[in-house]
């Protein structure tokens, strides 16, 4: 594939891809300036912190236990927002890590709910749910999370070019600067028509 002098440094993404370049998903990424809590006397405290990917099944009972949360509060009336935003701080207490992660051990929560916050019949706490560490977090932080996390997942598991679009790039790659095809088709598709090819040569 024919590529322009300096190409190369296009592709950089401040937001590192670990082993998506290779095929393989490293399901841990240090948070770009970790995250930041509200203090009680009013100040902010930064607190360094990495990410962890973590699957639907446990993505869709932390939505229960909000459901669930806020059935009993107020008129137990649930808008999509307030749901998707308890479902999310639920998530988060999930997916920030201590930064550093040990390869193929279990990584630690950096911010662990209260042991009692579901109870063995899988009923929420309210007390424990108001009190989540995260509720601590400063204005704008959890969107800021929010949006990381989805750029990490899709960075890490991108959807798949189906075989006419892989072609497609082929086709064109035997006579456009990579450049060009970065900025038609993104790293992520890139990647995976790379991958595809294995040792195997651009074709001409």
């Amino acid at each position: 594939m024919y590529q322009e002098p300096g190409a190369s440094a296009s592709l950089q993404n401040p937001f590192q891809l670990f082993g998506t370049e290779k095929g393989r998903v490293t399901p841990y990424h240090p948070v770009k300036d970790g995250v930041y809590l509200l203090q009680e006397d009013g100040t902010i405290k930064n607190v360094p912190v990495w990410m962890r990917l973590i699957g639907d099944q446990k993505q869709r009972l932390n939505m229960s236990y909000a459901r669930q949360y806020l059935s009993k509060k107020g008129d137990g009336v649930i808008t999509d927002g307030e749901l998707n935003w308890e479902t999310w701080m639920l998530n988060m207490h999930e997916i920030l890590i201590l930064p550093d992660p040990p390869e193929g051990g279990k990584p630690t929560p950096a911010f662990s709910p209260l042991i009692t916050l579901v109870s063995a019949k899988g009923v929420v706490s309210q007390t424990d749910m108001d009190l989540l560490p995260l509720r601590k977090l400063a204005d704008g932080e959890l969107n800021r999370l929010m949006q990381e996390y989805r750029l990490f997942l899709k960075l890490q598991l991108p959807p798949y070019p189906t075989h006419e679009q892989m072609q497609q790039m082929i086709d064109e790659g035997k006579t456009d600067a990579l450049k060009t095809l970065h900025s038609r088709h993104g790293s992520s598709a890139l990647i995976q028509v790379l991958h595809g090819l294995g040792e195997s040569p651009w074709p001409t």
